[in-house]
């Protein structure tokens, strides 16, 4: 989260479907073995209708495109930490 700049009390302040939020759920399915619902309640996604679209769309995002900036950061975090 300190990558994106955010915190706790920015969750909830935040639209649902933000590409911050997307960026860091696609983290945390990536490495860790929780739930998609687990993920969507924690970052207050709420029901997340197309949850893996959006994850997908993360993964395929060129410059400019929606979520690209944000997910090149928290990817860079995962190869950092030796993951994928």
């Amino acid at each position: 989260m300190d990558a994106l700049g955010l915190s706790d009390a920015d969750l909830a302040t935040r639209k649902k479907n933000c590409p911050e939020k997307y960026a860091l759920a696609w983290l945390v399915r990536r490495n860790a073995c929780v739930r998609p619902a687990w993920i969507k309640e924690r970052l207050r996604m709420g029901t997340a209708t197309g949850f893996a679209n959006f994850l997908g769309r993360l993964e395929r995002a060129r410059r400019g495109e929606w979520g690209y900036a944000q997910w090149r950061k928290v990817k860079g975090l995962a190869r950092q930490a030796g993951v994928r």
